[in-house]
């Protein structure tokens, strides 16, 4: 049985560290990386304009229930609100894949309540933006929820 010299040794060592180096760099280009927002810069420079909405959410009488119900989640808003001039939205937010994603015009029913079915949302942990405008004043609240 021969001997392999160390300069052999060492060459082998090398080449084999360059090849799974290799691999590995082949294999991180082709994860999937979503980010929280495409446009994250832009949306940190208007942060301030999120928490003064959460603050105006906070300042309110009555905050906003959550119900779960079946297959839905029900939406129950202040009775204080004019439904007039309430405008908003909805944003589910799947932190795992941004492509389920969906967003939902808030448009309230007669006893103050937007229910929407998680029929169509895939199981798991979403985040939950509700965004809205009552006469110039604006309003955010945030909700993690689970589905299944």
């Amino acid at each position: 049985m021969k001997k392999i010299s160390w300069g052999v040794g060492i060459t082998i060592f090398i080449i084999g560290f360059l090849i799974l180096n290799a691999i590995f760099v082949f294999f991180a280009f082709g994860e999937k990386v979503d980010l929280v927002t495409d446009n994250y810069y832009a949306k940190e420079l208007i942060y301030q304009e999120e928490i003064d909405k959460q603050q105006n959410y906070a300042s309110l009488d009555e905050s906003i229930e959550f119900i779960r119900k079946d297959a839905t989640i029900i939406f129950k808003f202040p009775k204080s609100i004019d439904l007039d001039s309430l405008s908003g939205e909805i944003h589910f937010y799947r932190p795992s894949d941004s492509k389920y994603d969906k967003v939902f015009p808030l448009e309230l029913n007669s006893e103050y309540e937007f229910v929407i079915s998680t029929e169509s949302l895939m199981k798991g942990y979403w985040k939950v933006k509700i965004d809205w405008e009552i006469k110039g004043s604006k309003f955010f609240k945030e909700e993690k929820v689970f589905i299944n």
